[in-house]
């Protein structure tokens, strides 16, 4: 009888049978080896396969590159050496504005454009594919500083360039976007009516260095396209100027603002104009009528009223006082005057004691002029009985109503004069 036993003492007689554990763990290190194989020769057949994208064209403009700052290695920090001096043509393109009248302040936001030649900077295109104009870095090359001399921030920092376009025959294009805030002194003399006119003054930030220049060109400095509408005010007139002189601003432009008053003048204007109609018609009611002194105390409270909200919408720094304010305090004066005049003339209307001698004399004369009978002096005579007290009493009325018809003319020519020398007046539209 054969036992299926291996023999003992012959160790890994089993795998002698060409199956069981021995078998799987040959496969495992195979598949192990492949794949150890791929794994090294997956980098080799990649970096046969990877695709070049650069195209002639880039090839060339980097050697282009690397040519140009070669060549300005030493030269970057010195302007253009010629026997005339190198001349930056400069430009604007507003974005956008913003006036802030409280704190005497204009910011406007633009593009900047920088042209000049530089005959360092030039190549034949031959030599490089074709390429006749190529992007440089503005730290490779020579870049003018240009410097706000007026700028509201005290540590202004000048303006820097950050790229550039360069063509062949050394033409050096540059462009920037920059935030220029000034500070602009404010006229609100013709508030709410006002414009205000703010300058920008250019310069190098070394005024002695005479190897190049700025200059606006034959053509505006600023376009506007559009832009020159901001928040509550426009733009209406543009002007620029060149100087040279070394001890002033090389070049400047002035920007005239109109304030968008629509609304304000609706909020301080016509309301000073209504009081002043309303205290206009308190000498148009009688002397010793009931409504009178009411009527002249609303507009006082009406005064009141419009000065608190005018003083609440005028700008708080500026130098000048509005005139539409001194038009309501001399307004108010006289409403004040009204009142007094309303009871005095009360008081006289009532009165029943003998009147002076220059009253009757006044009274007559008054009623021999038209005027006095237009106005209906003596008009109570006719019912007026013999009794001595009311007749005291109609001259004195008739002297209250000939006193108020003098305060009328009076009023109504002061205020013509005060219409004229302080209400502001909105700028024409052409």
């Amino acid at each position: 009888m054969i036992s299926d036993k291996p023999p003992r003492g012959v160790p890994g007689s089993r795998c002698r049978t060409g199956g069981g554990p021995c078998a799987g763990a040959s496969a495992h290190a195979a598949m192990l080896l492949l794949v150890c194989l791929l794994a090294a020769a997956a980098p080799a057949r990649s970096a046969d396969c990877v695709i070049d994208n650069i195209t002639p064209d880039l090839s060339w403009e980097a050697t282009l590159f690397k040519d140009l700052k070669t060549k300005c290695a030493y030269t970057r920090n010195e302007a253009p050496s010629s026997e005339n001096a190198t001349v930056v043509t400069m430009h604007f393109i507003l974005k956008n504005f913003f006036f802030d009248a409280g704190e005497e302040s204009l910011s406007i936001y633009s593009w900047a454009f920088l042209d000049w030649l530089d005959p360092r900077l030039t190549w034949n295109p031959k030599d490089y594919g074709g390429i006749d104009r190529s992007k440089v870095f503005a730290s490779a090359i020579w870049t003018p500083v240009l410097k706000l001399q007026n700028s509201k921030d005290a540590f202004e920092i000048p303006f820097m360039v950050n790229g550039c376009q360069v063509s062949n025959e050394g033409r050096v294009r540059c462009v920037m976007r920059v935030l220029n805030e000034i500070a602009c002194t404010t006229k609100l003399s013709n508030w709410p009516y006002d414009t205000q006119t703010c300058r920008f003054e250019f310069s190098k930030r070394d005024a002695l260095d005479s190897k190049f220049t700025f200059t606006f060109g034959n053509t505006r400095a600023v376009r506007m396209w559009g832009a020159e509408y901001g928040p509550g005010w426009i733009i209406t007139d543009y002007k620029q100027v060149e100087s040279h002189a070394k001890a002033e601003a090389q070049m400047y432009f002035e920007l005239t603002l109109e304030r968008q008053a629509a609304g304000l003048g609706a909020l301080a204007v016509a309301p000073a104009l209504a009081l002043s109609a309303l205290t206009l018609a308190v000498p148009l009611l009688a002397a010793c009528g009931p409504s009178r002194a009411p009527l002249a105390v609303l507009s006082e409270l009406g005064h009141f009223t419009v000065l608190q909200i005018v003083n609440f919408s005028i700008p708080q720094h500026s130098g000048d006082s509005p005139t539409i304010l001194k038009y309501l305090q001399c307004s108010l004066l006289i409403t004040t005057v009204s009142i007094i005049v309303t009871f005095v003339l009360n008081h006289l209307s009532k009165k029943s004691t003998s009147p002076p001698g220059w009253v009757t004399h006044v009274n007559t004369r008054a009623l021999s002029w038209w005027p006095g009978r237009a106005v209906g002096l003596g008009a109570t005579r006719d019912s007026v009985t013999e009794a001595v007290s009311k007749r005291h009493q109609s001259e004195w009325l008739d002297f209250a109503n000939l006193c108020n018809c003098f305060f009328f003319i009076a009023i109504g020519i002061t205020y013509c004069v005060l219409y004229f020398a302080y209400i502001p007046q909105p700028p024409p539209f052409f």
